[in-house]
């Protein structure tokens, strides 16, 4: 039996996970059910995209009972750079200010016009002022109750009055469009940040995967890298902080629902983050955890589908407590990425996502998108061409 990868869940052994590789004997991405033991089992004849074995009525079920070829293992495909983003042609979505202590951060960077140098000061003045309003924890608070609203009025007495307040308290979520479908990295993948600014973060996240249903099929981890100076400037910038080559992260693997994983198992999970860069010694740790968000990832499900449609399905960032603030140069001057800074994410029931990012503008531009797909698929004789 072949040694376990160690980007797995712990319990492995009895999880129904899906992932999809590069595979130079097949020319082109497979989709694969994960073995106990780390080996691939190909799912391509059946399932040519993931996002057909997400709108079958049971896709546990689907996964166990396929039958097909090995691969090799999943830990290979992880070292050569070819594990590749599980899902394909869904709609990259996330949805953001899910957390009070993220809403505080997007708040300060908005205070703070998107400088950094600025952010430190106006972050110790805004903090204790919030602490006097509504005390230091505000997770219990749900959005669009009277009590969210109260504060939101409290706020703005204050002088505070900005759209992070409106979708970090009020009824709705702020859910954006992350990036175009097919556009997401692996693990163990090359990942990018923007250049617009110097300061840039990730955002350890878990991922909802969704079939056109609008049901919760499974969970993944996620990176949502962002560029908190473009986006503080204005949240009109949204777009420009978010969707850069390589600033989507996902992976490594995707957990599908069954008797042994569940939502219930997602809304109180731990998701840690490590930061390290050997070039000038940075190594920081945090974590984020889900019993904190201020809205159910099942709400934010509902709200995503309530006005839109996802013929192939959509994934789903729920968002993150962790922003890093930590100086990294000089005192006062905060967080933000470096070349070659090592990014790992991991959670015990959903596995390791390991990235080395690199500044965006420097990596090849993305070329295999949905039509090169589809002819890649029609050539191997696993689509109508």
């Amino acid at each position: 039996m072949s040694e376990r990868p160690n980007l797995l869940p712990i319990d492995h052994e009895r999880a129904t996970l899906v992932a999809r590789v590069w595979s130079e004997d097949q020319a082109g991405p497979c989709l694969a059910r994960v073995e106990p033991d780390g080996t691939l089992t190909d799912l391509t004849a059946l399932y040519p995209t993931s996002n057909l074995l997400f709108e079958q009525t049971a896709p546990a079920t689907a996964v166990r009972s396929a039958s097909g070829v090995p691969l090799g293992l999943l830990n290979d495909y992880a070292e050569a750079g070819q594990l590749l983003s599980p899902v394909d042609l869904q709609s990259l979505k996330a949805a953001g200010v899910t957390f009070s202590d993220s809403m505080i951060e997007r708040t300060i960077e908005n205070a703070a016009a998107g400088k950094k140098e600025n952010a430190k000061q106006i972050a110790t003045a805004l903090r204790a002022q919030i602490v006097d309003l509504v005390g230091d924890d505000m997770s219990s608070v749900a959005p669009g109750s009277a009590e969210a609203l109260r504060i939101i009025s409290l706020f703005k007495d204050q002088g505070v009055d900005t759209a992070y307040l409106q979708v970090g308290l009020g009824p709705l979520a702020e859910i954006f469009t992350k990036a175009p479908p097919g556009s997401s990295v692996g693990s163990h993948q090359t990942a990018g940040y923007s250049t617009l600014s110097d300061w840039v973060n990730p955002e350890p996240e878990i991922v909802l995967v969704l079939n056109s249903r609008g049901e919760i099929v499974g969970a993944t981890l996620g990176n949502d890298i962002n560029d908190r100076g473009t986006e503080g400037q204005s949240p009109l910038l949204l777009g420009e902080a978010k969707d850069t080559t390589g600033s989507t992260v996902l992976g490594p693997v995707i957990r599908l629902f069954d008797e042994h994983f569940t939502l219930a198992d997602i809304e109180t999970a731990e998701i840690h983050l490590a930061v390290s860069n050997s070039a000038d010694g940075f190594e920081k740790t945090y974590v984020n955890d889900m019993g904190k968000i201020s809205r159910s990832p099942q709400s934010l499900a509902e709200q995503l589908f309530h006005n839109h449609g996802y013929p192939d399905g959509a994934v789903l960032f729920l968002g993150t407590m962790v922003i890093p603030t930590d100086d990294r140069d000089t005192a006062g001057a905060g967080f933000t990425h470096k070349p070659d800074d090592l990014v790992t994410i991991s959670s015990p029931r959903l596995g390791t996502l390991v990235s080395t990012m690199q500044p965006a503008d420097s990596l090849s531009p993305w070329s295999f998108g949905t039509t090169a797909l589809m002819r890649n698929l029609a050539q191997r004789g696993l689509w109508p061409s």
